[in-house]
């Protein structure tokens, strides 16, 4: 039963939609239960008498008639009085001590300290106000208007006083509204339109009314928490039981939908190449499925979100043609004809609308800047669409999928899984709204599946398990021990026992064998409720395998989690921090995920700029504005003050359109992350740290002293404004025990020889520096610092032509994009990637020798530049043959000298270096150590050549 009432306003997700529809009717059934015993004594029986036309809407023309203001107060508590009454709230008129003088209100209810729990206080209308709502009015007594309005009042006087309420209960003729300090700052609350509740003398509006608002609800009972409390609690698990199916859900569209598009190629493209396990076309057909999803969630939560000013759902045509919505109303319509089931209707309807969403309605430029939406006039269609090209939209992002047409037996049951929860232990099917689902549960669906793999059954396979029952299985050779298993009854299970073993969790890890080796797995292990599970050869598997997620540590944290840390974190911050001082904070998250700590701080840091703000000005923003004001400032930082990296490049998209989502408002502005959000290692170590020459060679003796030897020092951190001295050498300059470390076993007992040659090379690898190494190291940390501050300059360039012009609160002005997101594109790969700079030859080979190499990855940052590039650097920094390479010269530059041994080096002393170059591919040299990455480049330590300054094999640039 559907718990949405007329009358009943959920105010800026008071409680979740999803939760307050579907699953409060079920959490309140016990006190509806309590109230039918009570019979004619129960709030429901006293509400019902109340609200009758005798009593209630008498009361109320009453009042309204009355043009004299010094009547109105009377009779307004005629009004008021029997349904407070009614459901448990007794009047007790007195004036409330607040630091800021007195308010005078119609009751206090204290808590077990005397301090003040619940305040109900009487918005009483003027003549003249009686259309204004009950927060728009003046507590003062008729006739007297008072400089603030209870909105500013709640806001600036009660709720900021010294011991404040916890509830508020703001009485009006017409509506009444419930407060929570908690979630007054996001203007949360319940509104009860009492005209519509009672008019219709239905129950179940007098119900909700009685059970939300009442004194039994409120207020705690003696040793007890208040029914609201568990209902809230109750709220947030049902968010989390939602988002638990819909990860199931979006895992098995991703199966649907890349089994679809490769039988398309397969069956009606012919193509036979899809025949083969080709891991590249896998990994290709898991992106741009999940890319397919991202869509429909991003397509979804804006359509259940009409005051974004995204889709215009509140037009009939857009609804009725073109929505999602109109594709989940058919969710369940049975598709009886072959015609039906294999036509292409939901395919064709998804694709126009991606289409409207990237292209706008009327079609523009995709070049173009962006476009306010609310400058577009709406055109005899009744709706106008602004383009949202973002990444998530971008054709060029989905061409395999672009190339195929899905049929509507699997679009429909796509739509389904997403529309629906799953259904089990007693409980039926919901629809599921996304309005409320939190952007932190909707990243959780997907950073679920972060760890999964698809790949294609290269032959017939069949799905194993660990026997559920802990037995072991059965030897190769079919021993006697499986005999005895099937003796001991196990290949005939009860029904019970069938119905147990056939669950199977699909995002648990899953294990595949061979068809030719199903026969050595016991029945317990291949059986799932006595039926095996075969997948034929070919067909796209989306599983998680084996240690995946072990491996990668995708886990994802829960919001209760995220809200504790990133609210303790600030508060070392933002005390003593003026509203545009924490306008300016950034904030970096180095294992980001799907941007649940970015986004939880973003959330945080928009609140604490609008409370700072409104004390500084002395201004309240109106309730009806504060969350679109609230998003502005979400864009505001999330497209300029929040940066993140994760190794796993989807985890970067994912974070892009969880972002995304999270600040949208009224408008067309896409944010654009190409500056912020990187796919790499953020723990590969290279600091703006230093050590001093004094420390590079210790004498006999001086080994273990921290102030002689660097390789027992910690560094010392270099602000980036700050320039280093002569004398400072950066870290990753230096060679470190930690570097080209050896201990896995495995590669010991395959190569015992080359680890032993490898301890004696790192031996030397490690020794203290010689006075010419000395001076060496020292050229070239000067050349990391020129390079650095370049790039920081080249950054700063690069940053201001990207910028959008965003405003926020009480900067009226609408946002400007000048560029669109692909101009942006190119600007970056222009300018930081270097794409259409006219490709080189490589340098020479190396030459024999000794030496090493390190492949430096530079954080260049610089005043006036917000965010942090990796640029690659690949520097001699020590060589025992002189004169083969001139130190410190980073091979970005292409040396213009003929001479082979200067140009070896990367640059001539004397020529002057063009702008750098993306380097290439190294072709020789043995890797002597590990290797990680951060934003697409390579940091590795090769024992190569005798000076050789080139790029590492395989590295490449961002």
């Amino acid at each position: 039963m559907s718990f949405a009432i007329p009358g009943l306003d959920n105010a800026n997700e008071f409680y979740s939609q999803h939760y307050l529809d579907d699953i409060l009717e079920r959490d309140l059934k016990p006190l509806f239960d309590k109230w039918k015993e009570q019979g004619n004594n129960s709030p429901l029986a006293k509400v019902r008498s109340a609200s009758g036309t005798n009593s209630y809407f008498r009361a109320r023309d009453r009042f309204l008639a009355e043009k004299k203001r010094s009547e109105r107060q009377a009779l307004f508590i005629d009004l008021v009085q029997p349904l407070l009454e009614a459901i448990g709230y007794g009047l007790s008129p007195q004036d409330l001590p607040l630091v800021e003088g007195e308010l005078p209100v119609l009751a206090v209810y204290r808590d077990a300290r005397q301090q003040p729990l619940l305040v109900i206080a009487a918005a009483v209308a003027d003549p003249a106000d009686d259309e204004a709502g009950p927060l728009q009015l003046c507590p003062s007594q008729p006739g007297k208007h008072g400089s603030e309005d209870w909105e500013e009042i709640i806001s600036r006087r009660l709720f900021a006083d010294d011991h404040p309420p916890r509830w508020v209960l703001l009485v009006h003729h017409d509506e009444w509204l419930l407060i929570e300090r908690s979630k007054w700052s996001r203007k949360a609350l319940l509104r009860f339109n009492l005209p519509e509740l009672f008019g219709p003398r239905d129950d179940r509006a007098l119900r909700a009314f009685a059970a939300l608002a009442g004194a039994a609800s409120v207020l705690p009972a003696e040793g007890g928490a208040a029914l609201l409390d568990t209902l809230d609690d109750s709220s947030h698990k049902h968010a989390f039981e939602v988002s638990t199916d819909l990860k199931y859900a979006l895992r098995e569209c991703i199966e649907l939908i890349g089994n679809e598009a490769i039988r398309y190629k397969r069956e009606v493209a012919k193509e036979k190449v899809f025949d083969r396990n080709d891991t590249d076309l896998a990994e290709q057909l898991s992106r741009e499925c999940l890319r397919y999803m991202y869509r429909l969630l991003f397509l979804l939560y804006i359509e259940a979100r009409p005051e974004l000013g995204y889709a215009p759902i509140n037009a009939p045509a857009y609804l009725k043609g073109y929505s999602v919505e109109h594709l989940r109303e058919l969710e369940r319509t049975p598709l009886t004809t072959p015609e039906a089931q294999d036509g292409f209707y939901f395919h064709d309807s998804l694709k126009q609308l991606f289409d409207l969403i990237w292209q706008g309605y009327p079609r523009r430029d995709a070049h173009a800047g962006q476009i306010d939406l609310q400058a577009d006039a709406v055109l005899e269609t009744g709706f106008a669409i602004a383009p949202l090209q973002g990444h998530l939209f971008d054709p060029a992002q989905t061409k395999l999928l672009g190339s195929v047409r899905l049929r509507n037996r699997v679009l429909q049951r796509v739509i389904e899984l997403m529309s629906l929860s799953r259904s089990g232990k007693g409980n039926r099917r919901g629809r599921i709204s996304y309005a409320t689902l939190g952007i932190n549960q909707l990243g959780a669906v997907y950073e679920a599946l972060l760890s999964f793999r698809g790949f294609f059954a290269e032959e017939e396979l069949y799905e194993v398990r660990p026997d559920p029952k802990g037995k072991k299985a059965a030897s190769a050779d079919g021993d006697e021990d499986a005999d005895d298993i099937d003796d001991a009854g196990l290949d005939a299970p009860s029904a019970a026992d069938k119905k147990k073993d056939a669950v199977l969790d699909p995002l648990d890890a899953a294990y595949f064998v061979p068809a030719s080796q199903i026969h050595l797995y016991t029945d317990a292990e291949r059986l799932f409720g006595g039926e095996p599970r075969r997948y034929p050869k070919g067909t796209f598997i989306y599983r998680l395998a084996g240690r995946a997620r072990e491996k990668s540590a995708s886990y994802y944290t829960p919001e209760v989690l995220t809200q504790c840390l990133v609210e303790h974190a600030l508060k070392e911050i933002l005390p003593g921090k003026s509203a545009d001082e924490i306008l300016q904070l950034t904030v970096c998250e180095p294992a980001m995920g799907s941007a649940a700590f970015l986004n939880e701080a973003v959330n945080q840091l928009a609140e604490a700029y609008l409370q700072a703000k409104q004390k500084e000005l002395r201004q309240s923003i109106p309730h009806e504005q504060y969350a679109e004001e609230k998003q502005r400032v979400k864009m505001y930082i999330a497209d300029s003050n929040v940066f993140g990296v994760d190794l796993n490049p989807v985890a970067v998209e994912l974070a892009e359109v969880s972002l995304w989502l999270n600040a949208i408002f009224k408008g067309s502005h896409v944010p654009w992350f190409g500056l912020q959000l990187y796919s790499g290692n953020s723990l590969v170590g290279a600091r703006r740290d230093v050590f001093s020459t004094a420390q590079l060679s210790p004498g006999k003796g001086d080994g273990g002293q921290p102030e002689r030897d660097w390789r027992c020092a910690v560094p010392r951190a270099l602000k980036l404004v700050d320039t280093p001295a002569s004398t400072d050498i950066f870290h990753f300059l230096l060679p470190a025990e930690g570097m080209g470390m050896v201990c896995d076993k495995v590669v010991k007992a395959l190569e015992p020889k080359a680890v032993d040659d490898f301890k004696l090379w790192r031996k030397t690898f490690c020794a203290p520096l010689s006075r010419d190494e000395v001076t060496r190291v020292q050229t070239l940390a000067a050349a990391v610092e020129q390079l650095w501050q370049q790039h920081a300059a080249e950054l700063a360039r690069v940053r201001a032509g990207t910028s959008d012009q965003l405003h926020v609160w009480p900067d009226p002005a609408a946002n400007h994009a000048p560029t669109s997101t692909a101009q942006k594109d190119a600007i970056f790969q222009r300018e930081m990637l270097s794409e259409a700079q006219k490709k080189r030859q490589p340098l020479p080979p190396p030459e024999a020798g000794n030496g090493f190499l390190v492949r430096a990855m530079v954080l260049a940052a610089g005043p006036g530049c917000r965010a942090a590039q990796p640029r690659a650097l690949v520097v001699c920094a020590r060589d025992s043959a002189a004169g083969q390479c001139q130190p410190g010269q980073p091979t970005g530059y292409r040396s213009v000298c003929r001479n082979p041994a200067t140009a070896r080096a990367g640059l001539h002393p004397g020529a002057r270096p063009p702008r750098p170059r993306r380097p290439g591919r190294a072709d020789g040299g043995a890797a002597a150590a590990a290797s990680g990455q951060h934003g697409g480049t390579t940091t590795a330590f090769h024992a190569l050549g005798a000076g050789v300054c080139r790029p590492v094999q395989g590295a490449r640039r961002f």
